[in-house]
């Protein structure tokens, strides 16, 4: 169950960062999406909201379904998952980086638009042009419709598992409060546990 669920939040965290040698195309944006998938043990319905400043240096990643309900905030200098739900925050760096879950290995979350797969085709979304690209890898598939360097959905299918996560709401405000991607008092910070586990690449 762990190992599935990391390998979906992998494969999704990765398609938020847009041009490798740039990062994002845009400086700030919040970005609600609505996930769907077919196996609901490991999340069936539920929702994220995905806001970044900076052109992506600042990240915080919401995700709540009936299961799970947690944010990952990455910063130049931290990287925690807080659990809502037992209110405390795991420190990802704790092992270095997100990449210790890997088998010791940097994962390299920054994917140049060249390298998302194959355009195959063009779908307007919430009024915005997105190219759609299909990615095809071992053991699965994914599908990415990008709109300046952003998804505005995701399709991913991998050993069974179909999980689609599509954009209901896009803003650009001037301003994001750094609060948003700060640990809250009351949130109890722990160490990462030592573990690790392959995790298929997408690139």
């Amino acid at each position: 169950m762990i190992k599935k669920y990391l390998t979906v939040m992998l494969i999704l965290t990765a398609a938020f960062t847009a041009v490798q040698a740039e990062g994002f195309k845009l400086e700030r944006a919040v970005i609600n999406y609505k996930i769907t998938g077919n196996n609901t043990e490991f999340m069936g319905n539920g929702t994220m909201e995905m806001a970044f400043d900076r052109f992506g240096e600042y990240m915080s990643t919401t995700m709540k379904s009936n299961e799970m309900n947690t944010t990952t905030i990455i910063t130049p200098d931290s990287e925690y998952m807080i659990n809502w739900n037992d209110k405390t925050a795991m420190d990802l760096k704790s092992l270095g980086s997100m990449g210790g879950m890997m088998e010791n290995e940097q994962p390299d979350m920054e994917i140049d638009e060249d390298d998302m797969g194959t355009p195959v085709g063009t779908e307007t979304i919430l009024g915005k042009k997105c190219t759609i690209y299909l990615k095809k890898e071992d053991g699965g598939q994914a599908k990415y419709w990008l709109w300046e360097g952003m998804p505005l959905k995701v399709v991913t299918e991998y050993e069974g598992m179909k999980t689609t996560m599509e954009a209901t709401s896009v803003s650009t405000p001037s301003s994001i409060p750094a609060s948003k991607f700060q640990v809250p008092k009351g949130i109890e910070i722990q160490k990462m546990p030592s573990f690790s586990f392959p995790i298929p690449k997408m690139n």
